[in-house]
């Protein structure tokens, strides 16, 4: 692959919220820039938060930006929608996560929802 090829290159990745739980599996960013994600063909109302670990098990945390605020997160989503995130505040993550709802306020989904996620190599 070229060089210019790599840099328009995306890859998609599936993560689902299973039914009843508020929290999806882990995605591996390694060596990739998370540019977005496309929303479930249906959404429980509530909040989304993208959260990050150092080792994709445990230690889960909202993801902040240098002045602490939280970044990654959205009040609500809409069904199959397509939302772009902020790629440079994604790049030190080696995993993330989506949790429905807030840390303090997580929100069950009434079925298993499944988002696709993009991202793109960084070489």
């Amino acid at each position: 692959m070229s060089y210019e090829s790599s840099l328009s290159a995306r890859n998609q990745t599936l993560v689902t919220i299973a039914n009843g739980a508020s929290v999806s599996g882990a995605v591996d960013i390694r060596e990739t820039a998370l540019l977005g994600f496309f929303a479930p063909a249906a959404w429980t109302a509530a909040a989304l938060q993208v959260e990050a670990s150092a080792d994709g098990s445990t230690n889960w945390v909202p993801i902040t930006d240098s002045s602490g605020s939280v970044t990654g997160s959205l009040a609500s989503i809409t069904a199959l929608y397509a939302y772009a995130l902020d790629p440079v505040a994604m790049l030190p993550w080696r995993y993330i996560r989506f949790l429905s709802g807030t840390v303090a306020t997580p929100v069950n989904q009434a079925a298993a929802r499944t988002f696709t996620v993009i991202t793109r190599p960084l070489a």
